[in-house]
């Protein structure tokens, strides 16, 4: 464990070495630069923008007068889970601190609105609906904030999120600097955004809230790598379950900590009452269930009580699954951004060595992604950003033609358990 002092407080953190996209990125965000953080998944992106932050907020919250519901700093994310696991670092980082941060997710709005709490705060740490809402309603004011953080920004700015994620940052002052004064609060705020994936919108939806020029980034020479072994297992759709059970029974018997992806909620429940038909003792996870019941799914897989875990892309981006092992695509994401946050819920700091990912492929689309993935493996560069259902929909390369060749590439495929069906691709990391 290592003290660092600041101001006479004792800022704890744990920090046996000092990680490279920390090396890269704190310096900049201390000198106080617009910074795009982007690295690849569990590489310590969250300390590397917390610790600065927390640093500068310590300096600024005694050299200034605020009123109450004013924070210095701001950290939005996209989803509820992200939020309070960022906020559970942060508690940790900050014990014995005079530090006040306000954790706000979906379901707390009607309750604070009505309420109308009064209280000094330095950092909010919120869902972006929920902050949107209190923001626009007067309740928090952002005159104040210096510092802003837009974690897994690629979802942020995402056609659903982006008008609500303007309105936010429409109240704060970017700067194309920030200057760094003696005894003064900075004139303008910061802003950093953070990601495994970055938006190719980046520009055009920022053009007006902040010189899109003064933006620099902090990145590795793994970004939009997969740092796991891959295995891809071509089959039939109706093969599925069966290959699904034969996979997981082995896995739940080795006590191997597994996460099953699919692409759509009913998907993800019929997986987990599936397998319990099988006393195979599951928990299950997606965006349509309340916050409550979610962290409980989750606190139950994450602390070691249940083994298998089945969730959608509701489970893919930023939470700590040190403890998983292998992830198991039931169904293929049509996005390789997506691909690339499900394979990085293992192979992070503090996850077991021997991760892998498997993926069963078994429609067109999924053979066409496929190809994208493994071309990129073999030439050893990064796996591009693209959505093949997007394209395949814009350009109408897939018709009806195409779509039947690819069908009969799968009708043509041996039967699996005859035949060696599978590819392995290790990733050069």
């Amino acid at each position: 464990m290592v003290s660092q002092k600041i101001q006479g407080r004792s800022l704890y953190y744990i920090s046996y070495k000092k990680f490279e996209i920390q090396e890269r990125a704190i310096p900049m965000i201390l000198s106080g630069e617009n910074v795009i953080i982007a690295a690849h998944t569990g590489c310590g992106k969250t300390l590397a923008y917390l610790l600065p932050l927390l640093h500068q907020i310590l300096k600024w919250k005694d050299i200034t007068d605020r009123h109450f519901n004013s924070p210095l700093g701001l950290i939005i994310t996209p989803s509820k889970e992200l939020a309070a696991q960022i906020a559970k670092v942060v508690i940790a980082l900050t014990q014995d601190i005079d530090f006040n941060v306000k954790t706000i997710v979906g379901g707390q709005t009607k309750h604070l609105l009505m309420s109308k709490p009064i209280e000094n705060v330095d950092l909010i740490i919120a869902s972006l609906g929920t902050i949107n809402k209190l923001v626009r309603d007067g309740l928090y004011k952002m005159d104040h904030v210096r510092i802003t953080v837009l974690d897994e920004a690629d979802s942020l700015f995402d056609g659903t999120f982006q008008a609500k994620l303007r309105q936010v940052l429409r109240n704060i002052t970017f700067g194309f600097k920030q200057e760094h004064l003696h005894n003064t609060l900075p004139v303008t705020a910061q802003l950093m955004l953070v990601s495994a994936t970055m938006p190719t919108d980046l520009i055009e939806t920022l053009h007006d809230i902040v010189n899109t020029d003064s933006l620099q980034t902090a990145s590795t020479n793994r970004l939009h790598h997969v740092h796991v072994l891959q295995k891809f297992i071509r089959l039939m759709k109706p093969d599925k379950p069966t290959m699904l059970l034969k996979m997981v029974k082995q896995k739940y018997l080795n006590d191997c900590p597994l996460i099953i992806f699919s692409n759509e909620t009913s998907t993800c429940d019929w997986i987990s009452m599936y397998l319990n038909e099988f006393n195979i003792r599951n928990v299950n996870l997606n965006g349509q269930m309340n916050l409550k019941l979610r962290r409980g799914m989750f606190s139950q897989f994450q602390c070691g009580n249940v083994t298998v875990l089945s969730t959608t892309d509701a489970g893919s981006r930023g939470l700590d699954t040190v403890m998983a092992r292998q992830v198991l695509n039931y169904d293929l994401p049509t996005s390789t951004v997506d691909y690339i946050h499900r394979c990085g819920r293992i192979g992070r700091l503090g996850s077991p060595h021997d991760c892998k990912v498997t993926s069963f492929v078994a429609r067109p689309l999924e053979i066409v992604l496929v190809q994208k993935i493994e071309r990129a493996i073999r030439k050893k560069v990064p796996i591009p950003l693209c959505d093949v259902l997007k394209d395949a929909n814009e350009s109408d390369k897939i018709d009806s033609k195409y779509d039947q060749e690819l069908q009969d590439m799968l009708d043509n495929i041996p039967d699996p358990k005859t035949s060696q069906y599978s590819e392995e691709y290790p990733t050069p990391y």
